[in-house]
């Protein structure tokens, strides 16, 4: 997606189709076509590349902040073994690349001696890169928020949160992407239709001929925001929202045509940039596709319950595999718990009746205490369901 630039403000006044523009036109090129061109114009004058050039090549092409082609993107620097590191680079770049490498060594040749951070290195380029990144970030930032108002709206009116999810998708297709999707006639199981998603869909529980499946409460539907991390540094956005409860291989599948179809050459590394329903696990941004299918699949089947274990037992079971060794139930609150422990363990009931009839309506078993002696061997959870208890000696 290519960045808003400040001189076409959207629902402005347009100037007059006579006027020129305000700014030129070579400033709404992508990176890849100011280098292009900055390449072109070096070629045709017979000399280096000029500062600009130089400093978008080497945010196109470096590494992370502990590259050296890093230190020159950001400071104009030319630190010792940037050139055995440009040259290394060639082998991981496709033969159109090839350009930007010579370029740029005839550009750190032409430097000489003159190897130093660079004042005013920023204004080069005539824009600031980590105002491009705060921005997308912020933009990033304020779509979820956007999107995640959207989805309660509608779920509150009644969608089902899987069909919201979908009606959302649907609204934010450019008109063109809308009519292609309209004339899909053989979409795949599990998917809607773009006429699908923007229906409303019919309520599922508490009608005269629900089913007791559709009387039970939804389960979770976990999804992850998959975030291209070379466009994301580049202050570009380029993203996707995928299901979560599938097998790793598929997602990685999702992972390899997002970055296929990255903005950026190269772009070999994603981040996990939000997530949706998971139940209040706190997923991190770098947590393995396997570790993520697992604990996605495990709460679509268990829900909320399944969080709260891996939440509690990771490290102990980092392939969650026994959650059902040590999930003992989910129960109203801690005293209807006890309630049950000491009815079904200990046959309160049983005893109550051996009290004399006078005394026994004066007998009251104390379930708030009792269910603290409990949890001294116990882990207990407090979620949206009730309190989730487990067996930490299985």
């Amino acid at each position: 997606m290519e960045r808003d630039h400040p001189h076409h403000p959207e629902g402005g006044d347009q100037p007059h189709e006579t006027e020129p523009p305000a700014e030129p036109i070579f400033e709404q090129l992508s990176d890849e076509q100011h280098i292009q061109r900055g390449i072109a114009d070096a070629l045709t004058d017979e000399r280096p590349i000029d500062d600009a050039t130089a400093r978008r090549i080497a945010a196109q092409l470096h590494g992370g902040q502990a590259s050296r082609l890093y230190g020159l993107a950001s400071s104009g620097a030319l630190p010792d073994g940037l050139e055995r590191e440009v040259a290394e680079s060639v082998q991981d770049l496709p033969p159109e690349r090839d350009s930007w490498v010579d370029a740029l060594l005839d550009y750190t040749e032409a430097r000489g001696e003159d190897r130093g951070p660079r004042e005013g290195w920023a204004a080069v380029t005539a824009d600031n890169p980590e105002d491009a990144i705060e921005a997308a970030r912020a933009a990033a930032s304020q779509e979820r928020r956007e999107n995640r108002a959207r989805l309660e709206r509608y779920v509150d009116a009644g969608l089902d949160p899987g069909d919201a999810e979908a009606l959302i998708e649907y609204e934010d297709l450019s008109p063109e992407q809308r009519a292609a999707w309209a004339g899909i006639s053989d979409a795949q199981p599990g998917e809607a239709t773009a006429q699908q998603a923007a229906e409303p869909a019919a309520p599922e529980a508490g009608g005269a001929d629900a089913t007791p499946e559709q009387e039970a409460a939804p389960r979770p539907a976990p999804r992850i925001y998959l975030a291209d991390l070379a466009a994301y540094t580049h202050g570009r956005l380029h993203g996707r929202w995928v299901d979560a409860a599938r097998d790793a291989r598929e997602l990685q599948a999702d992972v390899d045509a997002l970055l296929a179809a990255s903005p950026i050459a190269g772009a070999e590394e994603v981040a996990i940039h939000d997530h949706a329903d998971f139940t209040g696990y706190p997923l991190g941004e770098h947590e393995s596709l396997a570790f993520v299918s697992r604990l996605a699949t495990g709460i679509a089947e268990h829900g909320q319950a399944f969080a709260a274990y891996a939440d509690w037992n990771r490290q102990g079971d980092p392939e969650l595999a026994r959650f059902s060794e040590h999930f003992e139930g989910t129960h109203p609150t801690r005293e209807a718990w006890a309630e049950e422990v000491a009815t079904e363990v200990f046959e309160w009931p049983r005893y109550l009746a051996t009290i004399p009839e006078p005394l026994r309506s004066h007998v009251r078993f104390d379930y708030a205490d009792f269910a603290l002696t409990l949890e001294q061997h116990r882990h207990v959870v407090e979620g949206d369901e009730g309190v989730y208890v487990f067996n930490p000696d299985v």
